[in-house]
């Protein structure tokens, strides 16, 4: 399992992964981006890869961040 997010310009700021095991699993994100800055407000697209024994699964969407 792999989140990454982005930007509303389509930067990368966090990417984490999890091994592949199957039920519930959860990544945490510190509203840092890469560089280890604080986030602003706004806008983020996440996209969520999970590998399977078929290929790969994708997930996209949109959260908002408020501080």
């Amino acid at each position: 399992v792999t989140l990454t997010l982005y930007n509303i310009l389509g930067e990368k700021v966090f990417m984490g992964s999890l091994p592949g095991n199957a039920g519930l699993n959860s990544i945490n994100w510190n509203l840092q981006n890469q560089r280890g800055n604080q986030v602003a407000s706004g806008l983020y697209l996440y996209n969520i890869e999970i590998q399977t024994s078929n290929g790969s699964l994708q997930k996209l969407g949109k959260v908002i961040v408020l501080h």
